[in-house]
């Protein structure tokens, strides 16, 4: 028997418009979830960095403490041969060091080169946060990003005294 034209127009080979449909859904669904997961995992990279840097500087500054006073940092201190000085995001690492009492608490965000607070911190440098004489403590901190769930928020470590 054999067949008509209509006939072999309508065996072709090919997918259907209802396939063609599923299948850009499925995809548009996999890009949805790959771009929220992709999104969230860039802040928590650049907090773990920030709070990786202030735990060199922080090690760098016990391992050379002699008595009771602190060494100045150097850059031969640091694995990557360069103290830290910028997050990821080139905002400043701060300091600051007292006289017989605790540091207080960074209260606000630093900018790309000034470390804003009320507790006079100063961006990290050779001699920030090195304890000048009679100061009895340091504080380092740094402002981390709000990532899942987590806000925004200053994250510092203290001298070990």
């Amino acid at each position: 028997m054999k067949k008509s034209a209509l006939s072999k127009r309508c065996e072709s080979k090919g997918f259907t418009l209802v396939e063609l449909l599923v299948v850009i859904t499925v995809i548009a669904i996999l890009s949805a979830i790959g771009l929220a997961v992709f999104n969230g995992v860039q802040p928590r990279a650049r907090n773990d960095a920030r709070k990786a840097d202030l735990d060199s500087i922080s090690k760098a500054l016990e391992v050379n403490k002699t008595n009771s006073s602190y060494v100045a940092l150097a850059d031969s201190q640091f694995a990557t041969g360069k103290i830290p000085l910028k997050d990821p995001q080139g905002l400043v690492y701060c300091g600051n060091v007292t006289v017989n009492s605790t540091p207080s608490d960074i209260t606000a965000a630093p900018t790309a080169s000034v470390c804003t607070s009320s507790a006079d911190y100063s961006p990290i440098s050779t001699t920030v946060p090195v304890l000048a004489a009679g100061a009895t403590s340091w504080k380092i901190c740094t402002w981390l990003e709000a990532e899942g769930g987590n806000p925004a928020g200053a994250y510092c470590i203290k001298s070990a005294q």
